[in-house]
């Protein structure tokens, strides 16, 4: 994401930085600012007594400061405290952003969508789409995407775009979408895998595409050999040998976006150990399935101490998609593992199911 100034603030810095005072002085104040020391700079600013708008130019020279730090918290404190700065669209850009960065893509999508101009960059077109697209303002989101033609980011957008037209039902237009996608990157998985779900969600036949199949059956081991990490041509290899077991079978299901016969498959392993169980778990979050998704992870926790942390993370996401609020506080309270980043993300939603609530 990329914060933004303005000439003014340049130009300001640059007077000020020729002036001569004590620790209260603008001076000292921007310079502070300047060499990574914005929590200094901010009580001085709060205890400093100028005219709102010098005030407001102060403030949000440390959100920027502390958004290229990650501090976006404090980043957007500041840039709300700053509500007296010269460029209003500047300061909700940012405001905008800092939202983004903490995953309340409501707000997000209302600053970053009102300053959406003629002359808006690509990179910005996207990143408003993408808050409409995470706050569910589909119809919002697709607008703005129509609003130039992209050239450098066109994949990106058509990505976006195959994914909003699928949540808004137009499955006939997404899948348009996605095989332009498809003529782009013939074989990449996110884009073939989604194929699969848009011609599934049309009751079209999925097992023996005929576009898909023309690809692969090209030179069918060259493509595997040319990149063995790509899991859309290991999966079609694997499908060639066939599936040796239930799992194998449940786990090629779920590749090629088929969650019914996925679950048909677990639901035969007699003994279904942690690898099995965790996939139903995931199958049934997909599903929408969020309460039963829930309490196996959950059930898998007590069992795994040491990725406790990793599925309670899980279970809380899946409790609060299923509006069980008090239930998921209580579940992602127990991320408590300092070096897993499941603890800092279970950190992010407790702060704004809390602030929600």
């Amino acid at each position: 994401m990329f914060i933004k100034t303005s000439i003014f603030t340049a130009l300001f810095t640059f007077f000020v930085l020729n002036l001569h005072a004590d620790e209260f002085s603008l001076e000292n104040i921007i310079s502070l600012i300047e060499t990574n020391n914005p929590d200094k700079a901010l009580t001085l600013i709060e205890n400093l007594s100028v005219e709102k708008e010098l005030e407001s130019e102060l403030f949000f020279m440390a959100g920027q400061k502390y958004f290229l730090k990650k501090n976006y918290e404090k980043s957007l404190f500041c840039f709300e405290k700053a509500d007296s700065y010269k460029n209003k669209e500047i300061l909700e850009w940012n405001k905008g952003l800092c939202f983004f960065a903490l995953k309340r893509y409501d707000k997000a999508f209302y600053y970053l969508e009102k300053n959406i101009l003629s002359d808006s960059s690509e990179e910005e077109i996207l990143l408003a789409a993408n808050a409409g697209y995470m706050s569910r303002n589909y119809e919002k989101a697709l607008v703005l995407l129509e609003k130039k033609d992209f050239s450098d980011k066109k994949e990106e957008k058509l990505n976006l775009k195959s994914e909003i037209l699928f949540f808004l039902k137009n499955y006939e237009k997404s899948l348009e979408v996605l095989e332009e996608l498809l003529k782009i990157k013939p074989y990449n998985n996110l884009y073939f895998n989604n194929y699969i779900k848009v011609k599934k969600a049309l009751k079209k036949d999925t097992k023996a595409d005929i576009y898909m199949q023309k690809i692969i059956e090209k030179d069918y081991e060259a493509l595997l050999n040319l990149n063995e990490k790509n899991s859309f041509l290991r999966l079609f290899y694997y499908k060639k040998l066939k599936p040796k077991n239930y799992y194998q079978a449940a786990g090629l299901y779920y590749n090629l976006c088929l969650y019914d016969e996925a679950l048909d498959m677990i639901e035969k392993i007699k003994n279904p150990d942690f690898d099995s169980n965790f996939l139903k778990a995931r199958i049934l979050f997909i599903k929408g399935e969020y309460e039963k998704s829930a309490e196996l992870f959950l059930s898998l926790a007590k069992l795994n101490i040491k990725d406790f942390t990793r599925l309670n993370y899980f279970a809380g996401e899946a409790f609060l998609m299923a509006k069980r609020y008090e239930k998921a506080i209580e579940t992602l309270s127990l991320c408590t593992e300092e070096k897993s980043p499941f603890s800092k993300e279970a950190l992010k939603l407790l702060n704004i199911l809390k602030e929600e609530i």
